[in-house]
């Protein structure tokens, strides 16, 4: 009897502990399931099985692990705030990329059109298209330095 509840003891110990101490990998939003969140699943049930452990604490532990679960499901079906944070950082990374992309392609376009010498008219076109060009890399500064395009480098 002894050694059942010595070994009830480490089972609880685990559970209570080792799950919050333990280096376990970012689940993905919307990713279908997680080794993490499978593993809760089986605890909860071990949990339920188990005759040694009293009532009140398989109560308390289903309970915690009920709530962890909900947790990675949210994760998992792409519900959680975090996910709905990363989904919008997505779409202004690929926004100010695209965005980016296309500068890059007018200031080459600009290069060659408006190097060497050129006609006073053309010269006219070339100054209001730099300025529109200044403008625009200005814009795309400041997009960048407001922080949503540099998530990404935080998340890895």
């Amino acid at each position: 009897m002894k050694k059942s509840r010595n070994s009830v003891f480490a089972l609880l110990v685990f559970l209570l502990f080792g799950l919050s101490n333990a280096n376990i990998a970012e689940p993905a939003c919307s990713a279908g399931t997680t080794p993490e969140f499978e593993g809760i699943k089986e605890l909860i049930s071990k949990v339920r099985e188990s005759g040694a452990i009293s009532s009140s604490v398989k109560s308390d532990l289903i309970a915690r692990y009920e709530k962890s679960m909900d947790m990675d499901r949210s994760i998992i079906n792409g519900t959680h705030p975090i996910c709905v944070d990363l989904i919008a950082y997505d779409k202004d990374a690929a926004d100010y990329e695209a965005q980016n992309s296309s500068f890059s392609a007018d200031v080459t376009s600009y290069t060659n059109q408006c190097s060497g010498t050129v006609s006073e008219g053309q010269y006219r076109t070339c100054m209001t298209w730099r300025s529109n060009l200044l403008a625009k890399e200005g814009q795309l500064i400041n997009r960048k330095s407001r922080g949503r395009c540099q998530l990404k480098q935080h998340r890895t």
